[in-house]
């Protein structure tokens, strides 16, 4: 079964949509978006991470973010200030939904009896991996705020999983938040070389894979014990 025409444009969304048109990328971003986050100020921070994507951010421009979210270039300054303003929105809007979808998942005691619910958490995230790659790619200290974001509520949120008796407890929690986080990023900024290598063409479908194999390491682990090789 063929992919939709939604899909084909999420898909061209996730590699940076380098080739979408004005029109398409209009397309995309309403369509990606969710029904209750119609805001201009919300039309202008989808545009903003469509081209932020697609073009970098030295590249992209407030008059082509204003055309795609179908506004004026003097109302995207109004809403954010400047071109940096709205970056840092960006970078608040990505870090926020993401702790958002992570938070209520890692609160139940039962992570470990759901493999199906991590690899759609994963996939969730499929509309905002180009942006945080390109962040990623052309680096500086705005990137590395970024990261530090990542690491910190990283570290939080599996503490409190680890009070509620869903994780297990670490002896360096600081690094284990910051493992996981450079793991995930790894994969994000290397993910067409992992597409590759699974066979697959959906990024959707990669990061699906991608969860469930996440999902094996963090509850399973991949080296045996001496338990585990006196049961053979």
């Amino acid at each position: 079964m063929g992919m939709s025409r939604r899909d084909v444009r999420c898909q061209q969304l996730f590699d940076g949509g380098a080739h979408l048109t004005r029109a398409e990328r209009l397309f995309t971003l309403l369509n990606v978006r969710s029904g209750s986050d119609l805001t201009a100020r919300a039309r202008i921070r989808d545009a903003a991470l469509a081209h932020f994507a697609a073009d970098g951010f030295e590249r992209a421009t407030v008059r082509n973010i204003a055309a795609d979210a179908d506004v004026s270039p003097g109302l995207v300054l109004h809403h954010f200030g400047s071109k940096d303003a709205l970056r840092a929105a960006c970078d608040e809007y990505v870090v926020t939904t993401i702790a958002e979808n992570i938070e209520p998942w890692l609160q139940r005691p039962d992570i470990g009896d759901h493999p199906a619910s991590v690899a759609e958490l994963f996939a969730s995230f499929t509309h905002l991996v180009g942006y945080v790659r390109r962040a990623l790619v052309e680096g500086g200290s705005h990137t590395d705020q970024l990261v530090d974001r990542f690491v910190d509520i990283t570290e939080a949120i599996l503490g409190e999983a680890e009070e509620r008796g869903g994780v297990r407890p670490s002896q360096d929690p600081r690094a284990r938040a910051a493992t996981v986080v450079l793991w995930d990023l790894v994969t994000v900024v290397l993910g067409g070389h992992l597409a590759r290598a699974l066979g697959e063409t959906d990024q959707h479908e990669v990061m699906l894979r991608y969860g469930r194999f996440a999902f094996e390491i963090y509850s399973h682990g991949m080296l045996t014990t001496p338990d585990d090789r006196k049961a053979q």
